[in-house]
Formats: structure tokens, C-alpha cells, sequence
């Protein structure tokens, strides 16, 4: 049996910063579409953003998987808080 990595939590810094990069690909990234050419375009976005991630030297090394993940979460805190609220 092995054992799955723990990544290391999100700083608030990287937080900030993946938001900033989604807020400059936020088209690409939510269009709804699922065709082929629209899925890849995504890819390709997430693939910027990761190395965006890579180059900053404040930033631990993330896969585009593991920030798509990581919004996906950000979504739901906030769709969790604009109900309450």
C-alpha cells in the first residue's frame, strides 16, 4: 500500500496570487464549453499559471492539478459564504 503525498498547505501569498492569475485568464478558464479545443485551451492556461507558480521563488513548485484544485475549492468557500450571508 502507498502512501499519497500531503502537499503543503496554500500560504495566503499563493492564494492571492493564484486569484490574481485566474482573474487575468477568468474567460478561458470558466467558459463552459467542453469541446476539445476549448479543454485544451484550458490546459494550456492552467499550464501558464503553473509556471507562474515555478518562477516565483516565494511559491512552492505546483502541479496545474493541484491549483485547479485549489480553486475549485476557493469557489465553494464562496459559495458557501454568499448563502449565509
Amino acid at each position: 500500500m502507498s502512501a499519497i503525498k500531503r502537499e503543503t498547505n496554500f500560504s495566503s501569498e499563493e492564494t492571492y496570487m493564484l486569484i490574481e492569475c485566474i482573474g487575468q485568464n477568468i474567460k478561458i478558464l470558466e467558459n463552459k464549453r467542453t469541446d476539445s479545443v476549448s479543454n485544451g485551451t484550458k490546459k494550456k492556461a492552467w499550464k501558464k499559471i503553473e509556471e507562474i507558480f515555478e518562477k516565483d521563488p516565494n511559491c512552492h513548485n505546483r502541479s496545474s492539478q493541484n491549483l485547479e484544485a485549489k480553486w475549485k475549492s476557493l469557489k465553494k468557500v464562496k459559495y458557501l459564504i454568499s448563502t449565509i450571508y
